[in-house]
């Protein structure tokens, strides 16, 4: 299985230069699967914005991942309800989004998950750094994991 992992994404200029040259780097270097993290491709180059992730999508991003970003910006609900993007796995349950995701990749399954390390995080809660410090609605106060 040939795998390309692209990292880190920042800004929509960012995403117009991978959207654009994606589809030719699949076909030349028969890429199965190419998983992006894109934490930072909103429009201020910190979280993520709808259009954007469905961009990156449409290009042939397999899988969109996120870590300490998953919750900055005002479109937090609407990026992570879309079905190939995942937010930290580490989190507990009742937090949006999914933490990892199953894909069929030639009729091979293929699991990827997104495990930032909590020690690097500005806070132990990333969601209140998300809706002008208001909270993540959904998000109970002990969201990360041991």
């Amino acid at each position: 299985m040939r795998v390309l992992f692209v990292g880190d994404v920042v800004g929509p200029a960012a995403v117009a230069y991978l959207a654009d040259r994606l589809p030719v780097l699949r076909a030349d270097l028969a890429l199965d699967v190419v998983i992006a993290n894109a934490e930072n491709c909103g429009p201020t180059g910190i979280g993520m914005a709808v259009d954007l992730v469905e961009r990156l999508v449409a290009a042939g991003v397999d899988v969109v991942t996120a870590g300490n970003h998953a919750f900055d910006g005002p479109e937090v609900a609407g990026v992570l309800a879309v079905p190939r993007v995942l937010r930290p796995l580490n989190l507990s349950p009742g937090v949006l989004g999914r933490g990892s995701i199953t894909i069929d990749v030639g009729g091979e399954a293929l699991t990827c998950w997104s495990w930032p390390i909590a020690r690097h995080w500005r806070s132990p809660r990333p969601w209140r750094h998300s809706a002008g410090g208001r909270g993540m609605p959904g998000a109970p106060p002990s969201a990360l994991a041991p």
